[in-house]
């Protein structure tokens, strides 16, 4: 059996790929993506193969492993998981999340995903998300705010820009701190992706309003640290883009300029992709597989190494002003889809983090 010689901060475990959604820009569209007939597959998956395979991964470790169950949509494989669980829950380095669209959320499901402390993140794209999910479903599944600990993520595109985000999450934002004690719902936004095939209205976004609302957040952030009355949920959004880039600039301080050998989202290193038949994958959103849980590292390992560009892609990133958010972008995306437009939202999007450290004199 594979033994990893590195520690591995996250598994996705890859359940299946049915989904009872067609959301507009899935990654999985025409590729991996099953559309659902029911509510549950025919099939449940069964974990047994790798489950002695996760425990030594676990216990040949002290670092938490959050094992991330990824669809598809998770929920359509709720037996498998509640499996899983039940066979790694004794073990006190390993957390649970998962990300789904919330259709399928319920008062009995949301029990188990707080009894066995899951972190759930829930698919939404604010004031157009009919129109990009096909259903807005914070609004009509309420059951979604009593789980206790919820963050929402967003693809941010023409169709979804941050303020079309953050202005209609308050409402539900201040029911969940009624229900939790305070607490918040966790936002995290991604750019979007074009592995092929997408609507082109979806990719038409207007860089100077995209800018400009990143713009706001980063406004509201120094507000923040100022101590005077602030937008508390951009100011939390804006402070972890603002961490990143420190982050990177001390990991890269004394360097002359910007160098990456992997790719920064860690997937085939730190991150494994996994699925009920012990095979890995390069990305839990590709079919494209590097070896099973019975080949060696050594042999996976260069695998992973001969498909990441990100070597390449660094020699034309380095002297990118957002490179150390953006660090070389996703792996999967190629130089035609970075200059057709990936890059100049990248840029959109995290311009104005990198100018308000300027200003601040953090970045020479």
């Amino acid at each position: 059996m594979l033994k990893i010689r590195q520690p591995v901060s996250i598994v996705f475990l890859m359940l299946g790929h049915e989904c009872n959604l067609s959301c507009v820009y899935c990654m999985q569209a025409g590729t991996l993506r099953k559309k659902s007939k029911g509510s549950i597959p025919q099939m449940q998956g069964q974990p047994d193969k790798i489950i002695p395979f996760l425990r030594a991964l676990a216990e040949d470790q002290k670092e938490t492993l959050t094992v991330q169950f990824y669809g598809g949509e998770p929920l359509l494989y709720f037996a498998t998981i509640r499996s899983v669980v039940e066979a790694l829950e004794d073990l006190p380095n390993v957390a649970f999340s998962t990300i789904s669209n919330g259709t399928l959320i319920s008062p009995a499901i949301v029990d188990f995903l707080n009894e066995k402390n899951f972190h759930v993140a829930i698919s939404w794209d604010g004031l157009n998300v009919e129109e990009t999910r096909g259903v807005d479903v914070l609004r009509v599944n309420p059951d979604i705010l009593d789980i206790k600990s919820l963050g929402i993520s967003v693809v941010l595109s023409a169709r979804a820009y941050p303020l079309d985000v953050l202005k209609p999450l308050e409402v539900h934002d201040r029911e969940y701190a009624l229900r939790h004690d305070g607490r918040n719902i966790g936002v995290n936004f991604d750019t979007i992706f074009d592995f092929g095939g997408l609507p082109r209205e979806l990719l038409e976004v207007d860089l100077h309003r995209l800018s400009g609302e990143m713009c706001m957040l980063a406004a509201e952030y120094g507000k923040s640290l100022a101590g005077v009355e602030h937008n508390a949920q951009m100011a939390r959004l804006a402070a972890k883009y603002v961490n990143q880039i420190r982050n990177t600039l001390g990991f890269c301080e004394g360097i002359q300029e910007y160098r990456r050998g992997s790719c920064a989202c860690g997937n085939g290193y730190k991150i494994l992709n996994l699925d009920l038949d012990g095979n890995l994958y390069r990305c839990h959103n590709t079919g494209e597989k590097v070896g099973t849980i019975d080949n060696s590292y050594g042999k996976i390992l260069d695998t992973v190494i001969a498909l990441d560009p990100t070597r390449d892609n660094c020699k034309v990133c380095k002297d990118c002003p957002v490179v150390t958010i953006c660090e070389c972008g996703c792996p999967l995306i190629g130089q035609a889809a970075r200059q057709a437009g990936y890059c100049d939202i990248k840029r959109a999007a995290y311009l104005p983090f990198v100018e308000w450290l300027l200003r601040a004199g953090e970045v020479a």
